[in-house]
């Protein structure tokens, strides 16, 4: 399963969930806020990836499919909840990261 989900950050232009589309935006370079890798936007219905830090320094794969990872994430509990997060930002990170290390050890 290795790369597979860099493929998916890389061919797709969007994904479906729960019946709706969302854009994806990547690589994408934030002037709005320079602390951060990685958004939702509930009105856009799209998720922002960066591919460099705040620096202008290339972002290791792994931080790149973490950062995309937890930005689904905040795109399904939207859809299925109605809330951007069911946790706070600490744990929803973690959770991503361990949805990261599963597909990366798949």
């Amino acid at each position: 399963m290795k790369n597979k989900l860099w493929r998916l950050l890389t061919i797709k232009k969007s994904i479906k969930l729960g019946g709706h589309n969302i854009k994806i935006v990547y690589p994408y370079t934030f002037k709005e806020r320079s602390d951060s890798n990685g958004i939702y936007v509930i009105e856009q219905m799209t998720i922002y990836v960066a591919n460099k830090d705040a620096m202008g320094n290339k972002l290791p794969k792994s931080v790149i499919l973490e950062v995309f990872i937890h930005e689904i994430y905040h795109a399904i509990c939207h859809i299925y909840t109605g809330t951007v997060t069911l946790i706070d930002e600490d744990k929803h990170d973690a959770v991503s990261q361990g949805w990261y290390q599963f597909f990366e050890d798949a």
